[in-house]
């Protein structure tokens, strides 16, 4: 199959965490599959730009991707090239794949390939959550939802989501979407995983992720302080400017020593962060699946999470962690329980390896190319 995937932004801009994993994972895997895969987004990298040829086709590990560079409201990701190279290139390929909400790439996405006539799919990558949407600018993106997005998600062949939580909060949103195709993201297996063992310098707790008001942090840091035997790193990047207020609080609960600030950690950097790890924590209010669970799965690490969680349900049925309200005492329970038993935390962690080796990106990519392929025969009996 041809194949456009068209976001917002993309590798090497990892500072956007999940999607841009997600989105390149399946893209690399669908090329391995024998798929021609081009992507179509922008420059945009925070405030700064990508330091990359634009509006022109780039190797990105097998995947053809074309930078275009905003030239409007950045805030919406406005790029007239974008836009123009949509509306005359989409009618080549089979099968259009649209990411994200509330931004114009992959809006423009859908109605050029509506006009074209090429089906496509729709991923709205957790976005399309309530609470979420009243806590930022919510009546704007209400408005945003009536004007655009509800007609995307209406004429798309496929709504993507990654969980059945993903889908159950879309569906508060806009109840009449019908057509959902449920394919989790994937996770790349580590070449090593290693051994832990008996140590008696406490339990590492390992929260990783954007620096985020979502992730639960806050949550994280006064569960620690309850925990004395335990230590918390945070690895991730602070767009938002919380960590001045995150490092208050720790004082306030005289936690400082016990944590460790890294920054945003990727490839192999990451994997280490992994390695060191007894725990991962991920208290989060929202996640429509959440990368870091499956990724501390593959690398051995059991998971404490919420239900809040999308990939809550595949932990609890993996035996990889626990699941458990999200709560302070629910989260400084869990930590205890885990701190004091080691052999409960290896039967999770190769509870977790097992159940990761299911979700590779290649087995993901597998079932997203039977997504399309139903898309495509349903578009092409339509059309007869």
């Amino acid at each position: 199959m041809k194949i456009l995937h068209v976001t917002p932004t993309y590798v090497p801009a990892w500072r956007y965490g999940g999607p841009i994993v997600s989105v390149h994972g399946l893209c690399r895997a669908l090329v391995r599959r024998g798929h021609q895969v081009s992507v179509y987004t922008t420059t945009v990298d925070g405030e700064g730009e990508l330091s990359v040829p634009v509006a022109s086709a780039q190797d990105v590990d097998g995947v053809e991707v074309s930078y275009f560079r905003c030239d409007g409201p950045r805030r919406l990701y406005w790029s007239t090239g974008l836009r123009r190279a949509l509306a005359g290139c989409v009618r080549s390929f089979q099968i259009v794949h649209a990411h994200a909400c509330f931004l114009l790439p992959p809006t423009w996405a859908a109605r050029s390939a509506a006009a074209a006539d090429v089906p496509y799919v729709f991923s709205p990558r957790g976005m399309l959550v309530p609470e979420l949407i009243a806590a930022r600018s919510g009546w704007i993106k209400r408005a945003w939802i009536r004007g655009f997005d509800a007609r995307t998600l209406r004429e798309a062949a496929s709504v993507h989501v990654t969980s059945e939580r993903e889908q159950a909060d879309l569906l508060r949103v806009l109840p009449s979407v019908s057509r959902f195709a449920l394919v989790a993201n994937g996770v790349d297996r580590p070449e090593q995983t290693p051994d832990r063992g008996n140590r008696s310098d406490g339990l590492r707790v390992l929260c990783l992720g954007r620096i985020n008001w979502k992730k639960g942090i806050d949550l994280a840091i006064r569960a620690i302080a309850q925990v004395p035997s335990a230590s918390l790193r945070l690895v991730g990047n602070d767009e938002e400017n919380l960590r001045p207020e995150l490092e208050s609080l720790a004082r306030s609960l005289a936690v400082t020593d016990r944590l460790e600030w890294s920054g945003p950690l990727y490839g192999h950097e990451k994997d280490k962060a992994y390695a060191e790890a007894d725990v991962l924590l991920m208290p989060s209010i929202s996640e429509n699946f959440g990368n870091s669970a499956l990724e501390a799965m593959a690398a051995g690490v059991p998971v404490v999470t919420t239900p809040e969680v999308g990939a809550s349900k595949l932990v609890s049925e993996a035996d990889a962690g626990l699941v458990v309200e999200r709560s302070l005492s629910s989260v400084v329970s869990a930590l205890k329980k885990l701190a004091e038993d080691s052999e409960l935390r290896a039967a999770m962690s190769a509870a977790g390896r097992r159940a990761a080796m299911d979700h590779s990106w290649d087995a993901q990519a597998a079932l997203m190319e039977s997504v399309y392929e139903a898309a495509i025969a349903e578009h092409s009996r339509s059309a007869a």
